[in-house]
């Protein structure tokens, strides 16, 4: 598919009317037309074609306006519109990089708080801050080994109340009477991505520091703290001059830090499986860590950034695999099945 037909599907592409996209713009703070059609670009690239430029957004705009204004309800205020209980699950796509890595949330359930939207944007803000501060204490050489150390597990036991914060602001508490309700909560926050990392601070923190560990926190603090300061610091001069540039070359690689966060992912399970013939073995941590791998491999919000990288790992494997001998073929055949066996 050529530019000029990308650009007429995404002029064409009823948002209003896509609950996901209405889940996903109600964690942001729209200040004016131009950073919604952005934002509108962002998802269309996430959800519906990951070969969509989303500095096309831009001319798809010009042409629209040459038109005729379009109207869309969903921009005429920069409050989040308020959601309902009976929403659809935002996890039944694929997620770009704007779409994991947002720095703001919004109300989702009824026991969601009443606070105001640049409250909550705030206070992610700076959990975001923390996180890549504590990254740098224990990547810093010159940090000496203890502090290292605290910082890993204070950087873990920090995301449990920042990701358990963002889960709270767009999915609420949940509802544990009667048992189905639960349920669809679960099945709702479970594939998310703020689960995932909320799973790692609570799995990793009493495990030997891996630092590989980090890498999803890390890559989603950086983009959360970029979109919060272009969003509210946009007019500043230094933002302008410097904090702009970045922002802007961070956003046309959000695809490739997706892929490098889910690569990071199927890396430390590789660590996992080694560590199980040294003394820093932990079964239950590895098998646990497999089947969440699984997970994300076939109902998260990464999924189609875990299949890419699954299927570079088959492909450069599959000269190995068939120079083993058959029983061994057979053992990992009977892997490779179970992980593409949806639960």
């Amino acid at each position: 598919m050529g530019k000029e037909d990308s650009i007429k599907d995404f002029q064409n592409f009823n948002f209003d009317d896509d609950p996901r996209f209405k889940e996903y713009m109600s964690r942001f703070e729209v200040v004016n037309a131009a950073s919604a059609e952005k934002l509108k670009a962002k998802f269309y690239k996430a959800q519906i074609d990951p070969n969509f430029d989303v500095s096309w957004a831009a001319e798809a705009s010009k042409t629209a306006n040459s038109s005729g204004p379009r109207s869309s309800t969903f921009f005429q205020s920069s409050t989040p519109p308020p959601r309902t209980e009976n929403h659809s699950s935002s996890t039944s796509g694929q997620h770009g990089g704007s779409a994991r890595f947002s720095s703001s949330s919004s109300a989702s359930s009824n026991s969601a708080p009443p606070l105001k939207p640049r409250m909550q944007q705030q206070r992610i803000f700076l959990y975001h801050v923390a996180v890549l501060a504590l990254v740098l204490v224990h990547l810093v050489p010159l940090a000496p080994v203890p502090w290292s150390r605290r910082a890993y597990r204070l950087l873990l036991q920090l995301s449990l109340l920042g990701q358990g914060y963002k889960l709270y602001l767009r999915h609420g508490l949940p509802t544990f009477r009667p048992w189905a309700a639960l349920q669809t909560y679960l099945n709702r926050v479970v594939p998310t991505n703020d689960f995932y990392m909320l799973v790692i601070g609570f799995s990793f923190m009493s495990h030997a520091p891996m630092t590989l560990v980090l890498a999803p926190l890390t890559i989603s603090a950086a983009y959360g703290v970029a979109e919060y300061l272009g969003t509210h610091y946009k007019q500043n001069r230094l933002w302008q001059k410097y904090g702009q540039p970045a922002a802007t070359a961070m956003q046309r690689r959000s695809a490739q830090a997706e892929l490098a966060s889910a690569s990071s992912e199927v890396l430390v399970g590789v660590f996992l499986v080694m560590n199980l013939f040294s003394v820093r073995r932990n079964i239950l941590l590895t098998f646990a860590f497999w089947n969440l791998l699984k997970m994300r491999y076939h109902a998260s919000e990464a999924r189609f950034y875990h299949k890419q990288v699954w299927h570079k790992v088959g492909a450069r494997t599959s000269g190995v695999r068939q120079k083993l001998p058959p029983p061994f073929q057979s053992g990992v055949n009977f892997i490779v099945k179970w992980f593409q066996t949806a639960q």
